[in-house]
């Protein structure tokens, strides 16, 4: 069979999140931080024909970057990757020895803010986080603007670095909900994000079959309309 590019993403993307991965068979994959502070699944297009763990998934994806456009065959213990005359066999690992989600996070249906952010907006903020060196980002409302900014802590109302973007207006409510920088590792895409405040935060692709789930900082704050 063959993996397509998109899918290839999202497992370099999980691959950042935790270096394991247990593959179930079918079209799903699942990934969870060592953590348990993010956790994401998505549905691909390809159909993986067992369940397998890989313990070095970021060596794996550099034994498949070896090839063009390479054919999986995936064996009992191991997965062939080959081209032409080319082959690589790569073996599976214990899946017991691996951290993986035990089952998909249910998001509370009762929710206190929602957001669209997109593609754009992503890119430019994880740009300005890594120019500025900086290790928070937020998404905050003064009940007139929604806006998602990146910032450090310590310096957080002196001089540090920040930078913003303006994504909505406000609805009268005021909030300061809180990720560490490091925690927010998804894929630039558009998204619909629901905020459990202070707890947990949903971003869910409008693009493809893509949800994360992260935890926010507890400096987090919320306060109604």
């Amino acid at each position: 069979m063959k993996i397509s590019s998109d899918t290839l993403q999202v497992l370099k993307n999980f691959a950042t999140i935790n270096e394991s991965i247990v593959v179930e068979k079918g079209k799903v994959l699942k990934t969870i931080a060592v953590s348990k502070i993010m956790q994401s699944v998505a549905k691909v297009k390809e159909n993986f024909p067992k369940q397998f763990g890989i313990y070095d998934l970021p060596e794996l994806l550099g034994a498949i970057s070896l090839f063009e456009n390479p054919d999986f065959t995936f064996g009992e213990k191991a997965v062939i990757i080959s081209e032409g005359k080319s082959k690589i066999q790569y073996f599976y690992g214990s899946q017991a020895g691996i951290i993986a989600p035990e089952k998909e996070v249910k998001f509370p249906a009762k929710f206190e803010i929602s957001a669209e952010i997109s593609k754009e907006q992503i890119d430019q903020l994880m740009k300005a986080a890594s120019v500025l060196n900086v290790e928070y980002i937020a998404l905050t409302s003064d009940g007139k603007s929604v806006l998602l900014s990146v910032f450090n802590k310590s310096n957080d109302n002196s001089t540090g670095n920040s930078y913003s973007i303006r994504i909505a207006k406000g609805d009268g409510s005021k909030f300061r909900q809180i990720w560490a920088a490091e925690h927010l590792k998804i894929i630039p895409e558009n998204y619909d994000l629901r905020i459990k405040a202070n707890r947990i935060s949903e971003f869910k692709s409008t693009d493809s079959d893509l949800t994360y789930w992260i935890a926010l900082d507890t400096d987090s704050s919320y306060d109604e309309k």
